[in-house]
């Protein structure tokens, strides 16, 4: 949904029977009011005095509704649209972690999501080691994941230095905390300490 006023007298006209939109847009994506109103005015100034009235009523409406709209939402206001993010960083170590700072990384290696028996996600760290997954909150509990998930690095560890041993780093998840962007909820999670599975 764009927030914004509208681009024409014709949709100008419409404003009651688009406020319960501009409501909603303003209340998630912390849209201006002041400049949607400021930007209606050359829209509504040459209308009768009757319609000028319930325009500007219509507008002040929705500064008014859009506030009380997130403050009603509360916690889920705060995760509506938002993600779960799991990020970390894999070194070429016997169990993956860093042994001081100038622990390698293991780039290129696949990271897999594992939930019980089942894959939900992948990706592949980049040269430094990153990996970043996003995962949606409407179809992932944050309890769930953090019970029944674990992070499996799918590429044999003996892949990025010859001289460890062969098999694959696992790891259980951790919540690391909530960050905000406007009103949009990220939860940060990361593994909680790979260890060693050695190969059969």
């Amino acid at each position: 949904m764009k927030c914004g006023a509208p681009k024409s007298k014709r949709a100008a006209a419409t404003w009651p029977l688009l406020l319960y939109k501009f409501t909603i847009c303003a209340a998630l994506q912390s849209t201006s009011v002041f400049h949607l109103i400021i930007g209606s005015i050359p829209l509504i100034k040459n209308k009768p005095m009757a319609l000028k009235s319930l325009l500007f009523g219509s507008l002040l409406l929705v500064g008014v509704a859009a506030p009380l709209a997130v403050a009603q939402l509360g916690g889920l206001g705060n995760l509506l649209g938002g993600l779960i993010n799991i990020r970390g960083t894999i070194f070429c170590t016997v169990n993956g972690n860093a042994n001081g700072t100038s622990t390698p990384v293991f780039p290129n290696a696949q990271v897999q999501l594992q939930c019980g028996n089942t894959v939900t996600s992948s990706t592949t760290t980049n040269s430094a080691g990153l990996f970043t997954m996003l995962l949606d909150p409407l179809t992932t509990l944050l309890s769930s994941l953090l019970n029944d998930c674990k992070l499996v690095v799918n590429t044999p560890l003996s892949t990025c230095n010859a001289m460890l041993p062969t098999g694959l780093l696992q790891s259980p998840l951790q919540f690391l905390g909530k960050t905000l962007q406007g009103i949009l909820g990220i939860l940060n999670v990361g593994p909680a300490g790979f260890s060693l599975i050695p190969s059969n």
